[in-house]
């Protein structure tokens, strides 16, 4: 059996470099890759048309979000929770982004 080489400080600093400059690669290739490329897989589901559109999404609790969804030209206000899906109100297109939105998201949480 031969002994390991000997490699010399200046070769073992050179190859802990190589390695480093490798792991930094793969780490900006992950990055690069979760910020610019993965989204625009994301989005390509969104740019669908189709009979119905998330609008927004407002999170309440964990487990527990509120939907406004349009469907066939109406804009719903729907409340999730981990078991159901319930109906809240109904807004016509040109309220949905006004004050009477507004005012059926809050009558929704009191109710």
């Amino acid at each position: 059996m031969s002994p390991a080489p000997d490699l010399g400080t200046g070769a073992m600093l050179a190859e802990t470099l190589r390695v480093i400059a490798a792991l930094a690669g793969v780490i900006l290739a992950a990055v690069i890759a979760l910020r610019y490329v993965l989204p625009k897989f994301m989005a390509r589901g969104e740019s669908q048309p189709g009979l119905i559109r998330m609008v927004a999404r407002y999170p309440l609790e964990p487990k527990k979000t509120l939907y406004l969804v349009e469907a066939g030209g109406r804009t719903l206000l729907l409340g999730a929770s981990e078991r159901d899906i319930h109906f809240l109100a109904s807004l016509d297109g040109a309220e949905a982004g006004t004050e009477a939105a507004a005012r059926a998201v809050k009558e929704a949480l009191h109710a």
